[in-house]
């Protein structure tokens, strides 16, 4: 009789609780999700993070001693943290995730403008690629950081693209001009010679 009761509790708990999924993530699944801040009441162990996933809250890095930033089902917001090592969660805004020194009105600026940008963001999960490559062409992708070069029109709309994490503008880098090298090399020579 014991072994029953256990086996309902036990299928009522795993019932209950959903597990994050974040691979695969499409725009659809990552309504489901928010991003952000997450301040625990002390330094997370092992176990707490694995239990912590087992209710819907993924740590994916650690920022300072409680404070981390991850993943969680945006209907667990609402409900109680008590019983958790969790003390709050604060979701990042999307201006937030605009990184790299550039301001909301600098990429409103440069989207306005035709052109093309490269760019590098991370996303909340494992994405599939047909998305990410709506935006433009990816020049590499690794270790879930995707460097693309996108039309200019195309960055408001990342910005507000939900599986998100981190955005910023790669501002290009003058190169000198050949006449501009040949003058240095001369310069150069000339000190060795002296």
């Amino acid at each position: 009789m014991n072994y029953k009761l256990f086996a309902i509790i036990l299928i009522a708990t795993f019932a209950c609780s959903k597990k994050l999924n974040l691979t695969k993530l499409s725009s659809a699944n990552c309504e489901e999700y928010a991003y952000g801040k997450i301040e625990a009441k002390r330094i997370l162990n092992d176990q707490d993070k694995l239990n912590l996933q087992n209710h819907g809250i993924q740590i994916q890095q650690s920022i300072f001693e409680n404070l981390y930033l991850g993943v969680w089902l945006k209907n667990i917001e609402n409900k109680s943290m008590d019983k958790t090592p969790v003390r709050k969660l604060t979701t990042v805004k999307q201006f937030e995730k605009l990184t790299g020194g550039m301001t909301v009105e600098e990429l409103n600026q440069l989207a306005a403008t035709s052109g093309t940008s490269t760019i590098l963001l991370t996303t909340i999960g494992e994405v599939l690629e047909s998305e990410i490559e709506e935006f433009g062409q990816i020049d590499v992708f690794k270790d879930g950081y995707y460097r693309m070069k996108v039309n200019n029109v195309k960055l408001k709309e990342i910005l507000e693209y939900p599986c998100l994490k981190t955005f910023s503008v790669l501002r290009e880098m003058e190169l000198p001009d050949e006449a501009d090298s040949i003058k240095q090399l001369k310069i150069i020579k000339r000190i060795k010679d002296n």
